[in-house]
Formats: structure tokens, sequence, C-alpha cells
């Protein structure tokens, strides 16, 4: 799933590191958060974490709608990269996608 809002801050995460999609209360804002784990048990990063969050800015109250394309996208798309929301070139998975408002990476662990 890729992100960008300028050629410098980009980011690009497997769907399957997922964990939730969230509406803001005022129903303007959607999150993605993904848990990305780095290493496996026997390597000196098995307790190191990064959690990477996406924040788009979606028409209001427009979420379900928003959620359940991206949902069908990563479970029924054929593309095996999909641009989320790229404010590069003004592309974005669904119509009530408008901007990628942040995109973070915090390491835990």
């Amino acid at each position: 799933m890729f992100f960008a809002n300028s050629t410098s801050d980009a980011i690009c995460v497997p769907a399957r590191k997922l964990v939730e999609m969230e509406v803001d209360g005022d129903g303007e804002s959607l999150d993605l958060r993904f848990d990305a784990r780095v290493g496996s048990t026997s390597t000196p990063f098995a307790n190191v974490r990064n959690e990477v969050e996406a924040d788009l800015v979606i028409t209001d109250n427009k979420g379900k709608e928003v959620i359940k394309s991206l949902a069908n996208e990563i479970r029924k798309g054929k593309e095996p990269f999909i641009v989320v929301a790229d404010d590069n070139v003004g592309t974005y998975a669904h119509v009530n996608i408008t901007a990628l408002a942040t995109s973070t990476l915090d390491t835990i662990g």
C-alpha cells in the first residue's frame, strides 16, 4: 500500500501488515495503522516493532465507503501495488480520499 505527500516523503507497506482502519470523530479523516515487525525471533531485532500510520483526508462522513473499497481492493484486487494516496500526481484509491494528511513511522522496542 503506497502513500506519498511529496517526492521526498513516501512509504509503501505490505497490505498484510494493516491492523486497523479508523474514522476520526469528525468523519473527515481515516487513519490506517500497520504493524511491521523487524526480524524473526532468533535475530537481534526480535523485539523491534515499527508502527506505521497513514492519515487520509476524506470527504465528510464517507469513511465507511472508503474502508469498504480499500478492503475489497486488498482482498480481490488484481494489482499487486495499491496506490492509496499519492498527492504528487493526485491519484487516490477512492474518489472520497482527497489527500494524505500525514504518514509516520515509529520504532518501538
